[in-house]
């Protein structure tokens, strides 16, 4: 009783799911949330906080990184 393999069918080319309007909305909150990491970033560098205050500005420097790369790849 061996059945035939079913075939797997796989997309030729990545349609783009987002307009330009969508890329354009994910680019400026990807340069607001960079804006925001950075000052941050440079807070915690001139008041000398402990390490653990880099969470913030770390989450901040994860989702510019995000959405900068969803609008590149138009997702």
């Amino acid at each position: 009783m061996d059945r035939p393999a079913a075939e797997i069918q796989t997309a030729s080319a990545c349609v783009p799911n987002i307009g330009p309007t969508g890329r354009r909305l994910r680019y400026i909150g990807a340069g607001v949330a960079l804006a925001l990491a950075l000052t941050g970033a440079v807070r915690v560098a001139l008041l000398r906080l402990p390490a653990f205050e880099m969470f913030g500005p770390g989450l901040a420097f994860f989702a510019a990184s995000f959405g900068y790369f969803q609008a590149r790849g138009k997702t």
